[in-house]
């Protein structure tokens, strides 16, 4: 009965800290806001996508990729994007290593690292796109920890998320080594935390 008390407790305690991990993320980032915070939207370029007419795109692989995200949501998965369509017109292009967010209808506030090498994205994406001062997979889980706040900010009638609520986040700048140690700690324990489910 010992080893079954410790083993319940063992996990009970895992599944809290699942639940506090975005919580932990914001208090460790928040460390350097008063000294290095600035507004997300001086730090990153934001692209809204645009949506193409039923004749402006394939399913025959022909073109480039394009991501129709909420409206299709087979275009996203939690490892990147799904090809299912493509354009000969491309217009509105997030590149390998972009972050993608779906920003409009159902499936809105879902964040995932672009792993093609170009997409046309629609207007229920947005594309946060790559620098070499930010580790973009800190920028996703960033995203992920706040997503709660951000929807919160969305204005209009159909739900979903507005340029200004991401532009105007206080977003704590790290120096990229830190930036990783924080992915490196998330990704060490959100593996453990998701067998728990």
């Amino acid at each position: 009965n010992l080893d079954i008390s410790k083993r319940e407790q063992g996990i009970t305690l895992i599944k809290s800290l699942k639940m506090i991990l975005p919580t932990l993320m914001i208090i460790y980032s928040m460390r350097h806001l008063e000294v290095s915070g600035s507004k997300f939207g001086k730090i990153i370029s934001l692209l809204s996508g645009i949506d193409f007419k039923t004749g402006d795109y394939n399913d025959l692989g022909k073109g480039t990729v394009y991501i129709s995200g909420a409206s299709n949501l087979s275009n996203l998965s939690n490892d990147g994007v799904l090809q299912t369509r493509w354009t000969e017109i491309p217009k509105n292009r997030a590149y390998h290593g972009d972050v993608l967010l779906v920003c409009k209808e159902s499936g809105y506030g879902k964040t995932v690292i672009c792993y093609v090498a170009e997409a046309h994205i629609a207007r229920q994406i947005m594309a946060i796109k790559r620098t070499d001062l930010l580790d973009m997979k800190y920028i996703m889980y960033y995203l992920r920890a706040n997503i709660a706040l951000i929807k919160k900010n969305g204005q209009g009638v159909i739900p979903g998320i507005d340029r200004k609520s991401i532009l105007t986040m206080s977003f704590p700048l790290h120096p990229v080594a830190e930036q990783t140690q924080i992915i490196e700690k998330l990704e060490e324990l959100l593996p453990l935390c998701r067998r728990l489910n």
